[in-house]
């Protein structure tokens, strides 16, 4: 199931759909480092984007992570900038799911206090009524987010 959609900030195009994105969530745990590490894990190429790289190629200096719901609709997207830009050429495909690895910087993630709530609902909706109710004024602000 793919939890991430990834487009292209420049063009507007949606680059792909990925299972994980590990290292992004928890961004915030290592804020000393600059750039930070990500691996694009059941990364599958949107056709649209293959299409275009096939006639042009593309150079990728910014991009946005959507964190998609169970109906994949986007939930929360976050800016990211690699360190170097990602260069694409005509030879990839849509058909195949690949592990991507970039290092780049996240801008205004997502909060500690959304990051758990993001975690849960990845996984799966709440399935009791007024869980919130129990949440402290910042984690209420997370589910919010």
């Amino acid at each position: 199931m793919d939890k991430y959609s990834i487009r292209d900030d420049e063009s507007g195009l949606v680059i792909g759909y990925c299972e994980d994105i590990i290292g992004f969530l928890d961004y915030y745990a290592s804020r000393e480092k600059h750039f930070h590490e990500i691996t694009l894990s059941g990364l599958r190429f949107d056709e649209a984007f293959v299409q275009h790289c096939k006639s042009a190629r593309l150079k990728i200096f910014g991009m946005h992570f959507s964190i998609l719901g169970q109906g994949g609709d986007p939930r929360g997207s976050y800016y990211f900038t690699p360190e170097k830009p990602i260069s694409f050429y005509h030879d990839i495909t849509s058909q195949e799911k690949i592990t991507m690895s970039v290092s780049g910087a996240l801008h205004g993630g997502p909060p500690s206090e959304a990051l758990e709530i993001w975690k849960q609902w990845i996984i799966a909706k709440p399935v009791m009524k007024n869980t919130w109710a129990s949440l402290s004024k910042e984690q209420r602000l997370g589910w919010l987010l």
